[in-house]
Formats: C-alpha cells, sequence, structure tokens
C-alpha cells in the first residue's frame, strides 16, 4: 500500500513534511505531494497525524 493525498482536504499544513520528510512535501501551490521513500513507520505515523484527514491508504 501506499500513501494518497485528497487535494481537496488538503490545507497544507505540512505536518506530514514534519513527521516523514523523505516521503512528504508541501509544493508551491501548498498542497503535499508524496516524493519518495515509502518505507517504515514515520509514514504510517504521517498519514494519521493529517490534521485535515487529507491522507489515506491506496490499496491498489
Amino acid at each position: 500500500m501506499k500513501p494518497k493525498v485528497d487535494r481537496d482536504r488538503c490545507i497544507g499544513a505540512g505536518q506530514c513534511e514534519a513527521v516523514a520528510p523523505d516521503a512528504f512535501e508541501v509544493n508551491d501551490d501548498g498542497f503535499v505531494e508524496v516524493i519518495g521513500d515509502l518505507e517504515g513507520g514515520q509514514v504510517s505515523d504521517a498519514v494519521e497525524s493529517c490534521p485535515s484527514g487529507a491522507l489515506s491508504w491506496d490499496d491498489g
């Protein structure tokens, strides 16, 4: 599984980037992007810590 971002819910808080900087980045438009290393517990922690609930898991 990999994380996905719901851009309609994303508020660009950057919590995910703070928790898992190798996996997430807030872009110039203020939205989070999945950028890289998706291994480890930090990614799960980032998905769970998203204040707007914009991060979830893509089963596909």
